[in-house]
């Protein structure tokens, strides 16, 4: 896998809530401002170079309204839908998994330190 599809694909994974609508009622993308709230330990630094880079590859657009404060949306593009299945079963794994992943980590840190 290149660097490129590498960074692609973490962007993708660190941005895979975007989905969600702003409101109940839009139907359109999701607002910062709760994006940053659903990705616990984002900084908002790190969350706008993420969402930038995935509407950089085509995989969200942007829109901003001029309001007070500005308001920015963003929505998944038709080639960010064909990410999202990929992106649930990545998820649905790694739930399923997690505590073995854990438990390797303990056991590997345990080893390092002695």
């Amino acid at each position: 896998m290149s660097l490129t599809q590498r960074r692609i694909l973490a962007a993708a994974w660190a941005a895979s809530t975007t989905p969600r609508p702003c409101s109940p009622a839009s139907g359109r993308g999701k607002c910062t401002p709760q994006l940053r709230r659903r990705i616990a330990g984002v900084s908002q630094k790190m969350l706008t170079q993420t969402l930038r880079e995935l509407e950089r590859d085509g995989l969200l657009t942007r829109r901003v309204e001029a309001t007070v404060p500005v308001t920015v949306e963003y929505s998944l593009t038709e080639r960010g839908h064909t990410l999202v299945e990929p992106l649930k079963a990545l998820k649905d794994w790694a739930e399923c998994h997690i505590e073995g992943i854990q438990a390797s980590r303990a056991a590997f840190d345990g080893d390092a330190a002695a």
